[in-house]
């Protein structure tokens, strides 16, 4: 081939007796043959597609090293001035920055060269994840641990998706939901390096309607037999599709009602704690449960009998005590003006008139627990 432009150089030489010689000269120059490109940017996170932009000219092969291993060769036509674009993505796993020496030599068609470089920092790749226990569905109220799985970061800024946020690593978070239905939280999570470069993950968690057994009982200790009133305060409304009342003494009930009564008994010679108990049920599943004591004294009686219950002056009459499992004292009114602290007494009654005489006999039984009751008889 035949170089793009030549020049002839001539060169003469005179000597003695008029001798003279000529010499010519042609020298082939080709075209100006340059190496020339541009990268976007001069240092980027991994990964990263880099566009390199070619403008060499006068070239008729490309040797191409981009500094990663990636090597290639192309050829080209000399006649054009070069404007296209390469894209290669570099990837950096590494705990460091890479840089990555990119090459360029170009070749004419008379073996002629020109090189390039330019140098290209690749910063390690970020990659964001967590991972949240117990899972991503859960009642009111409903603590979720997160556990930070990201890789190659230093800094973390978490979004909850109820307006609040954390720096922390691995941070718990509280969620409430005091709506009827369920509440949908979007969570996100920017980890970034020292390199400033980030990555985000993003997960969902869906948090159940407020759910809450609550109630009052009056009175809630008293002596057997003992009626309380339960006033139902559960919050949850129309959400709420099941009540289910234990009341500690073999009783249940499954009423929504706003009041109910339950009569607690005891007859032994303990005191008893029974456990009041509520558990509430949404449609979505969620539960609460509340339990209040209520504490039941022993029942006493006062009920005696008599062996007598009317006969002539003088009357002696033989009193017999109720059966009571409780310690109680015993407080007899005869009637007549006379009392009597033991538990069976036996007292004579007179009449010194000419009519019958009719005297009411009363007991009043007391515990310890101060529960009383009270009888009366005739005689």
């Amino acid at each position: 081939a035949r170089p793009d432009s030549s020049i002839i150089y001539t060169a003469t030489i005179s000597g003695a007796c008029g001798l003279s010689d000529t010499v010519r000269y042609r020298i082939d120059v080709a075209r100006p043959l340059e190496a020339r490109f541009n990268i976007d940017t001069t240092q980027a996170c991994a990964p990263y597609t880099l566009n390199i932009r070619d403008q060499s000219y006068g070239v008729k092969t490309y040797y191409w090293d981009l500094g990663d291993g990636t090597v290639f060769s192309y050829p080209s036509s000399e006649s054009k001035v070069a404007d296209t674009i390469l894209r290669h993505t570099y990837t950096n796993n590494g705990p460091v920055a890479l840089q990555r020496n990119i090459r360029l030599i170009v070749e004419n068609s008379y073996g002629c060269r020109d090189t390039l470089v330019r140098s290209f920092t690749i910063n390690p790749e970020v990659t964001a994840g967590f991972s949240l226990a117990p899972g991503n569905i859960g009642c009111t109220p409903f603590t979720v641990a997160f556990t930070n799985t990201s890789v190659r970061a230093n800094s973390y800024q978490w979004s909850f998706g109820d307006n609040t946020s954390s720096a922390a690593v691995s941070p718990v978070h509280t969620y409430e939901n005091y709506g009827p239905a369920d509440s949908v939280r979007n969570i996100r999570l920017i980890a970034t390096s020292f390199y400033y470069c980030a990555d985000t993950a993003f997960a969902q968690i869906t948090v159940r309607p407020f759910i809450k057994a609550d109630f009052t009982v009056q009175p809630d200790k008293g002596c057997s037999p003992l009626q309380v009133t339960i006033q139902n305060m559960a919050v949850g409304g129309s959400s709420i599709i099941s009540y289910e009342w234990d009341f500690g003494d073999g009783g249940t009930s499954n009423s929504s009602a706003p009041f109910l009564t339950h009569t607690y008994t005891n007859t032994t010679g303990l005191v008893q704690i029974r456990q009041l108990r509520l558990v509430v049920t949404n449609q979505q599943g969620c539960t609460d449960t509340l339990i209040r004591q209520i504490t039941v004294y022993p029942e006493v009686s006062a009920q005696f009998t008599q062996d007598v219950v009317q006969g002539c002056n003088p009357l002696t009459v033989h009193f017999t005590r109720p059966a009571n499992n409780a310690v109680v004292t015993w407080n007899w009114n005869f009637g007549q003006g006379s009392t009597s602290s033991t538990p069976d007494p036996v007292t004579v009654f007179q009449n010194s008139g000419g009519n019958d005489t009719t005297f009411t006999v009363q007991l009043i039984v007391t515990s310890s627990d101060f529960c009383r009751d009270t009888f009366s008889s005739v005689v």
